[in-house]
């Protein structure tokens, strides 16, 4: 018997789909009993709670009970298996899913990050210009982890090594096709750190480097290996669009 069953990575799903095969499994119960005589009527919940509970604890009170074993186990693998090719059906090993969120960033002397001449720059800018203004895009690979974009996730930040030196490079890339697995796609990762309401962001590829502002207005956006010098700027505020 075959169900063309969709599959999405859906809780909802997974639970009605849940529902409905423990509801199979019961319709079969109908028909079987330990003397093998079609009976009458609907499983109740707890008749299939006590014959799980039997199987589970080894003491089914039938000389029958290893085919009900058998059987009962047979139904609970094919759940685990349909609810785990589910999961992997929509979560190839190695992806995850891309959800961008776009928010509002500013660092704690209200700076706004807009870009010049295809750099991304932090300054105070009028009404007049405040559609420039850059929207910071997240792509979430960890609980604290995180992949940082601009410019809808077409033009995403990187930490890169050029010489003794480390850089903060805007490539073109766009953000949902970065893989948390791939070598080449670490530069693009960053830790965050929340400190009450504001909040830093380390690069997961050169350890100890943070995002960074200059004192200064309508300079370059950067990173620094000394969070804590007064010349620089690493901490930020976050506001959801």
């Amino acid at each position: 018997m075959g169900y063309d069953i969709p599959l999405r990575h859906s809780a909802g799903l997974k639970v009605t789909t849940a529902r409905f095969l423990v509801l199979e499994m019961c319709r079969r119960f109908r028909s079987f009993s330990w003397d093998r005589r079609p009976q009458p009527g609907w499983v109740s919940h707890s008749f299939l709670y006590k014959r799980l509970l039997w199987v589970r604890n080894g003491s089914l009170p039938s000389p029958q009970g290893h085919r009900m074993d058998i059987y009962i186990h047979g139904y609970l693998i094919c759940l685990l298996l349909f609810l785990f090719h589910s999961e992997t059906a929509c979560h190839p090993l190695g992806k995850r899913p891309c959800e961008m969120q776009a928010f509002r960033i500013w660092d704690v002397n209200q700076k706004i990050f807009y870009l010049r001449n295809n750099q991304l720059v932090a300054g105070y800018l009028q009404e007049a210009n405040i559609k420039l203004e850059e929207k910071i895009d997240v792509v979430p690979i960890e609980p604290h982890t995180m992949f940082l974009g601009i410019h809808g996730g077409k033009l995403c930040l990187a930490c890169v090594k050029s010489g003794d030196e480390i850089k903060l490079k805007l490539e073109a890339v766009n953000i949902t096709d970065l893989n948390q697995n791939r070598e080449q796609d670490k530069r693009f990762a960053f830790i965050r750190s929340d400190n009450g309401p504001t909040t830093s962001f380390e690069s997961a590829a050169c350890p100890g480097w943070f995002l960074c502002t200059s004192l200064e207005a309508d300079q370059p956006v950067g990173l620094t290996n000394t969070p804590t010098e007064a010349i620089k700027v690493t901490r930020f505020y976050l506001q959801q669009d």
